[in-house]
């Protein structure tokens, strides 16, 4: 089945890409998201193969998605109070709470 908006020899299969995969120490939640953003860019502007990343947290953080309202999905003040940081990634989707060791998303 091809997909209408593209031309069949434009649509890549799976099995057709050298797939990458990085899994790093546990790292800060805003390096993450940096991190993210950057490879986000490669990929989609044809400089990297697609990336598997996993995540590992060294501190706790609500991630939010790209394109939430941080007054609908937080208690600023209680992050604040208890020092966790909010942060945005720029994929899509609902927010998360991450702890150090315990996340899988």
């Amino acid at each position: 089945m091809s997909d209408q908006r593209f031309p069949e020899e434009m649509l890549a299969r799976w099995h057709e890409h050298d797939w990458q995969f990085i899994h790093d120490a546990p790292t800060a939640p805003r390096l993450h998201m940096a991190i993210d953003e950057v490879l986000t860019l490669e990929v989609g502007a044809g400089r990297r193969e697609p990336t598997l990343r996993i995540w590992e947290w060294n501190e706790p953080a609500v991630v939010i998605g790209s394109f939430q309202s941080v007054r609908n999905e937080v208690d600023p003040e209680n992050a604040a109070r208890y020092g966790i940081p909010v942060v945005r990634r720029i994929s899509g989707g609902g927010a998360m709470f991450m702890e150090a060791g315990s996340i899988i998303t």
